[in-house]
């Protein structure tokens, strides 16, 4: 992604079609080799549609504009003011303005959680509007908007002096970027105190500067404080252009095109940037869906399964029940086998404080599925008075009851045997 950053002149309390401006091209590395151009938005205009007339959208469009237009503070913070900053924000910036506060649009930027300090700009409505319609007015999509005073640096107990040309911006921690003509220099370290906060003067002037500007501001300094001279091997706007990538990458740059002034082509890149993520994530979503509906398939079948082996297996037990039988033979799956078996378990009235009954028939169950029977049990019955089960069988033979028997007694449970009726009975209880 490539930037272009345009500068407004020093000076200036309003943007026009008149105004001269100053734009570079940075890309993600070192600036592209293109020479910094001057010109009105017009001729920006025909620039940018150069670099985009093959179809090549993929630039940001960035404007900075100077202290006169823009107010850059960093301003303390307590925990009440963080606490309901959306409501505050405006009194800890209303003794900077001269204008009325209900007319500025305010933007800030994250907590700094070490220092407590919040950086804040502050630009009029009607101001910013004007700016916005006139990129509009020709078609250039203006992405960003900042205050270039939030791109100069100073160190730690020092003021710096920015020197271009004929522009002097001042930098320190309290006024950033304040724009001053060589005049007013003077005045400004005559007024200034010398305190433990501020101890001397870096002036960083650039190739362009003419000498006697120099001398002028380094005459009007050193009577107050000691002054260090540094030529920059660069350009403000390529000084500008440096700072704004690094501020960029570590999310400290305040943006005024945010709330009512959001640049919906820069939302739009935003869902543009993460539509792939987005798309992939709908993927995984989607395969997800399909994953676990064909789990909920397979369960339900297994599910469906165990509930014929259950019937099947009641239906053995209690074969003339044709409710059961009309369910297994329908699919019924409504039919609760756990229900008719607990439904049935009620009626042989065993107590709920008799064990008799859970011993005999955990080990009875065991010796009916050992022995394989062929017979039907056509009854069930418990009596809590000799606390024995009562089996009724039909069909098989003597052989069938004399292996059950056999397995029975295995199991240390009483037998004993009678038949009426065809009926072969078996009482089987807990051994004494």
């Amino acid at each position: 992604m490539n930037t272009i950053i345009i500068r407004t002149p020093e000076t200036s309390y309003y943007l026009d079609k008149n105004t001269n401006l100053q734009w570079c091209i940075i890309g993600n590395g070192k600036k592209d080799k293109q020479v910094e151009t001057t010109g009105k938005i017009e001729d920006f205009t025909s620039y940018y549609k150069s670099l985009t007339s093959n179809g090549n959208s993929n630039y940001t469009v960035v404007l900075a504009l100077p202290s006169t237009m823009v107010l850059y503070k960093n301003i303390a913070t307590n925990e009440k003011h963080r606490k309901y900053l959306s409501s505050t924000l405006p009194y800890l910036v209303e003794e900077y303005l001269a204008d009325n506060i209900e007319e500025m649009h305010i933007q800030h930027s994250a907590l700094n959680n070490i220092s407590g300090h919040i950086s804040v700009c502050a630009i009029k409505n009607n101001l910013i509007k004007d700016i916005i319609a006139l990129f509009n007015q020709y078609l250039i999509p203006l992405d960003s908007l900042i205050a270039e005073a939030q791109l100069y640096h100073t160190e730690k107990n020092s003021i710096s002096l920015f020197l271009d040309k004929s522009s002097l911006i001042i930098v320190n921690k309290d006024d950033q970027g304040i724009v001053a003509s060589h005049e007013t220099i003077i005045n400004y370290f005559d007024n200034i105190k010398t305190t433990e906060d501020v101890n001397n003067v870096i002036l960083k002037y650039t190739t362009e500067t003419c000498q006697k500007d120099i001398s002028l501001i380094t005459n009007a300094v050193q009577n107050k404080l000691s002054i260090d001279t540094i030529k920059l091997d660069c350009t403000i706007l390529d000084y500008i252009s440096e700072t704004y990538k690094k501020k960029l990458k570590n999310n400290s740059i305040v943006d005024l095109r945010q709330g009512a002034y959001a640049c919906k082509r820069k939302i739009g890149k935003l869902i543009h940037k993460w539509k792939p993520i987005a798309i992939a994530l709908c993927c995984l979503f989607v395969i997800d869906i399909l994953i676990s509906t064909g789990l909920g398939f397979s369960y339900l079948q297994k599910k469906n399964d165990l509930w014929k082996i259950n019937t099947e297996k009641y239906i053995a037990i209690f074969p003339k029940d044709q409710q059961a039988i009309r369910a297994l033979q329908k699919k019924d799956y409504k039919f609760d086998v756990q229900k008719m078996l607990k439904n049935r378990m009620k009626g042989f009235d065993q107590g709920t404080t008799d064990n008799t009954f859970l011993f005999v028939w955990y080990r009875l169950s065991a010796a009916i599925e050992e022995a394989k029977l062929q017979s039907l049990l056509e009854k069930i019955d418990y009596s809590s008075n000799s606390k024995k089960i009562k089996l009724e069988f039909s069909g098989g033979d003597i052989q069938e009851v004399n292996k059950l028997k056999s397995i029975l007694d295995k199991y240390n449970l009483d037998v004993q045997e009678y038949t009426k009726d065809k009926t072969k009975s078996l009482l089987v209880g807990k051994k004494a």
